[in-house]
């Protein structure tokens, strides 16, 4: 038995099982289309599950029009649809979003099998092993093949190691057996075309392969004899003639493939072999624009992109040192297939060259960088071993221990390992990223809501990025997505294709510059990016009209989100406008635009101009923070609802200090789009209201995305449905239809509208009939038209009439009459019919006109406490649902408790006043009449003050009283029942004390001391004293205000230079004050 074969099978099964293990951690969180395109291929997917076929539109892709489906893009889903069937036809429970969500993990454990074999045919077993860990625990790699990833590359990645795999065997097949490895080589190739459609890139490789073996054989012939360069020539020719027919074969299978099932043209090699030329610099020109997406942007330098595949410096130095190592034995040994290598390598990194490649190729390399890294790890050993036979380095064979050897296997591996399993559990799917956390658990939920709730050809907008997650989870058309196409400003409306493209642009100088204007059909991701941002009614319903009738894309519902707020503000910040330095006015920044000075309330973010008729207001104020290369670093933004003036301050601000001089702060005030605060800010900051033609739908269970129904018709306002009037000539009120001219209004007694009792045309947006409805349930329901194109009849809503007020209710307790003995009552009465609620008043008998209880109830009960004895009225009616209201029902009773002292509040006991009429106050208590008795003698013989209040619980004195100490007190009187409160004192002084006079710091001092102790002469009659120090005489703006009992005070913290006045305040007990002379001081000779 071959142990060693089992033993490699073991152990790759082993590695399959980490890369899975790795792969499922991201899914804990996140199992559903995880990466941009996954919700593309699974639309394709659906599409050729319903329809048992391959198909050549996505209907859900720019809808109405649907999107192309390449023939050569769709062997991924093929296959998944074909394991999905089989395993549906095993457990009928399979569904085929559970085959996607572990595609990823699965096509990559697959695919550790030809990276496996490619590392086998450079460097032996071990290398081969040693690919297959590299690759299981590479981190570029989680994000695209985690748990619900199921983006094309999951099978290209498999494809193309194997296609690699069999061009390999090809260039290292001898003439005898050199065909089938051609055949295959071609047929993985071919399949590999029908997954990406760059495939065609890796043809370089067998074909530079070719070229760089000719090369090399070439000048090793020469070298051996120099003057014989045909001979040197024919050698190598006719030494890999079957090499070159091999990949000649290759290519032919391809091209078949690529041809009869991709549904390609037969010549698509001339447009391939152009932009090859057009690569490096022959042809090509055109029209240069601008990156929109991350993965199109410019490949960065060539140690950024190696640094992607591990994430750990240390971790890619190891590996490059290794891929150094494997470089370095082929150069040394050069064999034909380690040629083809370095062809691998050449193309792979004109793919991501500098300024010429693009990012995204950095996926291309994930079978040769653990292929590379396992044939130098298997260079390495061999050193190791070779070293062993050096006397000096004899120790090494100790590491040959197996406890050893295990133990230098975990050091090297562990960090490997857990470096995997750390970036798997930072891997999120693209809406949570850029600090989005909680937004793919939001359109999840948002989603799910659309599927189950809307109809199947209800179209949806939202930012193209998700479009992709919105058609797989929602399985509704989307208006924009991840797939795109652009044109130049007047040149595509009479184009075949979608209209209108999702980018359209202008051209100068050969340098496309997108359009993002307002009331201007920028294009398709363009427009629905900018409506978060926009601030008028007109402009929003424009672009909702302007696309249902002159491109048919009726947007049913929108999907906004709380992290929109960038959106929002690049709207603002795009637009032209006035720019303005500022200038200080009134302790506020003023901005001069032309002949209007706008001022800036900073606190509040709240622009304004004054006029004779008062402020008037700016739609908003966004602040941007700005460093010292100009950069923007921060903002805060504030919108209004109250708009005067329909636009927006632009304020730009220096971040690096608290204290800006005016001529580093400058404003810009944008164009008059702004009618009303943008949309985001009404969404989610509650600041204004939407436009009639939008509801909100939906709201996520985590409030961060918002589903917007767009309602291009008419939608009933009143009577609403269900509703329950009262009213038998209703005004009938709808919303605006989107660019509605007229209406037509239907009234019936049925819900299908069988037999209008009204049918009316109109041009505005309520009827009122001219006769009395019958009571009774209608229906209702209004068509806007625009012209005479139908836009739609709004739902119907039913409503009924009743006028029929219900019975008046009969009282139960307390009954007519009754005399009682207690503040806190229970109230009852009848109810006279199910469903209606109940007026309540309570009032006293003497005084109807103030409402003591004025509520409604749902019940047929309540409780009050009362503060005071009297006789009191109480009435109940009844109010059904539709507003009717009944008579009143009526009762009288009396309450009466015998007296009760109150709680005296002000004058506080021995409290010392200096006001000479004090105000006197008191609380509680039971009484027919408060008696308040105030007396400078304590046995009240001669009251200044003998009053009877009624029941009222306060009095001040209107007359003054001299100066001097005061007694007083409240009696309570029920009949000739008396209750006295305690007897409390007060003292009234309105004698100041003398003021002190100041004895230093001396008038006109100059201190060096900048901690100075102030000292002054006390007062008679003084309980305190309050010292005050400003740098203004007029004493506004205070650097010291404290009151101290002594006289003197040191300040806590030294005082700045400069020249300061100084006084102190002398006060008594009573508050009384006066206050000294002002002397000044200077600190620091300043």
């Amino acid at each position: 038995m071959n142990y060693r074969r089992w033993l490699l099978a073991v152990y790759l099964v082993l590695m399959m099982v980490l890369s899975f293990s790795i792969l499922l951690v991201p899914g804990e969180k996140y199992d559903t289309l995880t990466t941009s395109d996954s919700g593309w291929v699974y639309d394709v997917a659906v599409e050729i599950s319903q329809r048992g076929t391959l198909v050549d539109n996505n209907p859900l892709s720019h809808a109405p029009y649907g999107w192309p489906v390449s023939f050569n893009e769709q062997l991924q889903p093929l296959l998944a649809v074909m394991l999905y069937r089989g395993l549906n036809a095993v457990n009928p429970g399979v569904t085929l979003m559970d085959v996607v969500k572990f595609w990823g993990p699965l096509m990559f454990a697959l695919s550790l099998i030809p990276i496996f074999l490619i590392g086998r045919e450079l460097g032996g077993d071990l290398a081969g092993g040693a690919a297959v860990f590299f690759a299981a625990t590479m981190t570029t790699t989680i994000y695209w093949m985690k748990v619900g990833s199921f983006d094309r590359d999951c099978l290209k990645l498999l494809l193309t190691a194997t296609s690699a795999f069999f061009t390999l065997k090809l260039f290292k097949a001898s003439r005898g057996d050199f065909l089938k490895y051609a055949l295959l080589a071609g047929l993985s190739f071919g399949l590999f075309s029908l997954t990406w459609p760059g495939a065609l890139f890796f043809a370089a490789v067998p074909v530079g392969g070719i070229i760089i073996l000719l090369l090399v054989r070439f000048f090793e012939a020469l070298a051996r004899k120099f003057s014989d360069v045909f001979g040197a020539v024919k050698s190598s020719l006719r030494d890999h003639l079957h090499h070159i027919v091999g990949v000649i074969v290759m290519m032919a299978v391809m091209s078949v493939i690529y041809v009869a099932l991709g549904k390609q043209a037969p010549d698509f090699w001339v447009g391939f072999l152009g932009m090859l030329l057009n690569y490096v610099g022959i042809g090509g020109g055109g029209v240069t624009l601008p990156a929109y997406a991350s993965e199109a942007r410019p490949a960065g330098p060539i140690t950024e992109t190696l640094g992607e595949f591990y994430t750990n410096t240390i971790l890619t130095v190891v590996v490059v040192i290794l891929i150094l190592l494997a470089l370095a034995k082929f150069a040394w040994s050069r064999k034909n297939w380690e040629i083809l290598v370095f062809a691998w390598l050449i193309v792979l990194l004109a793919m991501v060259y500098p300024g010429k490649g693009m990012a995204r190729f950095v996926r291309e390399w994930w079978p040769l960088v653990p292929v590379l890294a396992g044939a130098g790890f298997a260079v390495l050993i061999k050193l190791i071993r070779r070293a062993y036979s050096t006397p000096s380095l004899g120790w090494l064979k100790e590491a040959e221990d197996p406890l050893a050897v295990t133990a230098l296997v975990v050091i090297f591996v562990s960090p490997f390992v857990l470096n995997a399993y750390a970036s798997a559990a930072a891997t999120t799917p693209p809406p949570d990223w850029y600090g989005q956390t909680g937004l793919n658990s939001a359109f999840m939920d948002s989603f799910t809501w659309l599927r189950e709730n809307t109809p199947e050809n209800a179209v949806v907008a939202v930012e193209w990025s998700y479009g992709h997650l919105l058609t797989g989870v929602a399985r509704r058309p989307a208006v924009v997505d991840g797939v795109e196409t652009r044109a130049e400003a007047g040149t595509w409306e009479n184009k075949p294709g979608v209209k209108p493209p999702d980018y359209i642009y202008t051209v100068e100088d050969s340098t496309g510059k997108f359009l993002n204007q307002h009331f201007t059909i920028n294009g398709r991701r363009t427009d629905i990016q900018r409506l978060p941002g926009l601030g008028s009614d007109e402009e929003i319903a424009f672009y909702l009209e302007t696309y249902r009738d002159n491109y048919g894309v009726k947007i049913d519902y929108l999907i906004t989100h709380v992290f929109q707020v960038y959106s929002m503000l690049d709207v603002v910040l795009a637009e032209s406008g006035e720019r303005s330095q500022s200038t200080g006015f009134d302790n506020q920044l003023i901005f001069r635009f032309g002949e209007e000075n706008v001022a800036l309330d900073v606190n509040h973010l709240d622009a304004y101009v004054r006029g004779e008729n008062g402020e008037r207001h700016y739609a908003g104020v966004v602040i941007l923070y700005y460093d010292q290369t100009g950069g923007v670093t921060n903002f805060r933004y504030n919108f209004r609802d109250n708009i005067q003036i329909p636009r927006v301050l632009r304020v730009y601000v220096p971040n690096w200090t608290n204290t800006p001089s005016l001529d580093q702060i400058a404003a810009t005030r944008g164009d008059p789009y702004y009618s009303g605060p943008p949309l985001y800010v009404r969404l989610f900051a509650g600041i204004g209201a939407l436009p009639d033609f939008m509801s909100v739908a939906h709201v996520s269970s985590n409030g961060l995305v918002k589903v917007i129904k767009i309602n291009h018709g008419s939608s009933p306002l009143y009577p609403a449905n269900g509703a329950l009037i009262n009213d038998s000539t209703p005004e009938f009120r709808w919303t605006s239809g989107i660019g509605a001219t007229r209406y037509e209004f239907l009234l019936a007694r049925d819900h299908d509208f069988s037999a209008p009792l009204l049918r009316i045309e109109t041009t505005e947006r309520s009827y009122t009939p001219s006769t009395a409805l019958a009571e009774g349930s209608y229906w209702w329901r209004v068509a806007a038209y625009k012209g005479e194109e139908l836009l739609g009849w709004s739902d119907a809503a039913s409503f009924t009439i009743d006028t029929t007020p219900p019975a008046a209710p009969q009282l139960l307790e307390p009954r007519e009459g009754a005399i009682l003995s207690r503040f806190d009552l229970a109230f009852s009465w009848s109810r006279p019919e199910p469903g209606v609620k109940y007026q309540v008043q309570v009032y006293r008998e003497d005084d109807p006109a103030v409402l003591l209880v004025d509520n409604e109830f749902d019940v047929e009960n309540f409780a009050f406490t009362f503060q005071n004895n009297g006789a009191y009225v109480w009435r109940v009616r009844a109010v059904d649902p539709a507003g009717n209201r009944s008579g009143w029902s009526q009762g009288r009773f009396t309450v009466s408790l015998p007296p009760q002292p109150p709680t005296l509040v002000a004058p506080a006991r021995d409290a010392v006043i200096n006001s000479s009429r004090p105000a006197f106050s008191w609380s509680g208590g039971v009484a027919d009449n408060f008696r308040l008795v105030v007396d400078d003698d304590i046995n009240f013989g001669s009251p200044e003050i003998f009053l009877t209040l009624g029941q009222v619980r306060s009095y001040q004195a209107p007359e003054a009283l001299p100066d001097g100490v005061y007694h007083w007190k409240v009696v309570s009187v029920v009949g000739s029942q008396l209750a006295s409160s305690p007897v409390w004192s007060f003292t009234i002084d309105t004698v100041p004390p003398e003021a002190p006079e100041l004895l230093s710091p001396e008038n006109g001092a100059v201190l060096p001391d900048n901690v100075p102790t102030f000292t002054w002469s006390s007062s008679p009659g003084a309980s305190s004293y309050r010292l005050v120090v400003d740098e203004d005489q007029d004493f506004s703006s205070p650097v010291l205000d404290n009151v101290t009992s002594g006289t003197s005070f040191t300040a806590a913290t030294g005082l700045s230079p400069g020249r300061y006045y100084w006084k102190v305040y002398a006060l008594d007990r009573a508050s009384n004050e006066n206050v000294s002379q002002v002397w000044s001081f200077t600190i620091g000779g300043g």
